[in-house]
């Protein structure tokens, strides 16, 4: 068992101070922005962020005083090591006065033995602990959520910080509109569709997916966007292409940044529990979040509002694990009607363009 953290709030004059969050999953970035942020606030001095290379952008679009610095380790544990050290080496991470890792990621203990920090905080349970000399414990708490904000006690805080809203650039939205060839004086109904997730036994079909896509098109008159990153191009293609309007839909690659703004633009994201889920949880768009072995109680979006969560029927005692046991039953029970049937509400008055059906809550729908 931890032991309770008993250290005095950090100093708000302590400067300069560095929060650390290099996990490179898109939503664990997503779900941690919002301790990242009040930690920027609490400090009288913008503290400095170092966080994952593919989120330099999108942290910087918060607009906060902060300066972000970006690192990266690909290939497998224990590849280019002697370059990753170079490169925490050149970040020039000497002389922070307290370093605040949040992600608890065994590559964030590099540039913490690198920055020579007096203070560093980090979780009890995280890989090489004894670099840290204030630990929290913090991965005892269900929702991931909470196990991030536990690392708020540092400043003596135990609740939820306000969670983060994304605002599309103006740059970014004109990038998106022409990719869609739109202009602002013809509306369009867009529903963004992720059919993607970071494990395949997390994928609803495919073709139910291009049924859902159809059934929108053709009664809705809804223009069908794919999206996924570089190594989910084939399988956007394959849904669009079991589709019977093939034409109503595109397939998008998009930077984070123009993902906030094709978010801004659109009426609904459906998708699996996904990265591009809890990105669209920092933005007012209304999803519908298909889970299937992931667990809500852990990986629920942080906002409650706009949001529906369905699943199939439970699994057995062994889901959640990294492999499925009981041949994808979670995801397969989901039938088409059930989305549709979920994304109806947020889709009931698609002529009010200010879409006054987003006051529309959470509703958890179990398939027996």
């Amino acid at each position: 068992m931890n032991a309770p953290y008993e250290h005095p709030p950090l100093p708000r004059d302590l400067d300069p101070v560095l929060i650390v969050m290099l996990d490179h999953h898109l939503g664990n970035f997503c779900v941690a922005l919002p301790v990242m942020t009040r930690l920027a606030s609490y400090f009288d001095n913008p503290p400095d962020f170092l966080v994952h290379d593919a989120y330099a952008e999108l942290t910087r679009s918060l607009g906060l005083p902060s300066r972000v610095k970006s690192l990266s380790r690909s290939g497998r544990f224990g590849r280019n090591i002697p370059r990753y050290v170079s490169r925490c080496i050149g970040l020039g991470l000497r002389g922070y006065k307290a370093i605040i890792d949040i992600g608890g990621e065994l590559k964030s203990t590099t540039p913490v033995l690198a920055s020579h920090a007096p203070i560093r905080v980090g979780e009890y349970e995280m890989p090489r602990n004894w670099l840290y000399n204030r630990k929290i414990g913090c991965r005892e708490a269900i929702y991931t959520f909470d196990r991030y904000t536990r690392i708020l006690q540092c400043i003596g805080e135990t609740r939820r910080p306000p969670l983060v809203q994304f605002e599309s650039q103006a740059e970014a939205r004109r990038e998106v509109m022409k990719i869609l060839d739109l202009t602002e004086s013809i509306p369009r109904r867009i529903v963004v569709i992720h059919p993607g997730a970071g494990k395949h036994f997390r994928l609803w079909p495919a073709e139910r997916f291009a049924a859902v896509a159809d059934n929108l098109a053709q009664h809705k008159d809804m223009t069908i966007c794919f999206i996924g990153g570089s190594g989910e191009q084939t399988l956007m293609k394959k849904t669009r292409s079991l589709m019977q309007s093939p034409q109503a839909a595109l397939c998008l690659n998009l930077s984070l940044v123009q993902l906030v703004a094709l978010f801004d633009m659109a009426s609904i994201l459906i998708c699996n529990e996904s990265g591009p889920m809890h990105l669209a949880a920092m933005t007012d768009l209304p999803i519908v979040g298909i889970f299937g072995p992931t667990p809500e109680a852990r990986w629920l979006p942080v906002r409650s509002d706009n949001v529906s969560t369905i699943r199939g029927s439970a699994c057995n005692s062994t889901c959640g694990q990294r492999v499925c046991t009981a041949n994808s039953r979670c995801m397969t029970e989901l039938s088409v009607d059930d989305i549709l049937a979920a994304a109806e509400p947020y889709l009931s008055d698609l002529d009010n363009t200010n879409n006054s059906n987003r006051g529309v809550t959470r509703t958890n729908a179990n398939v027996s």
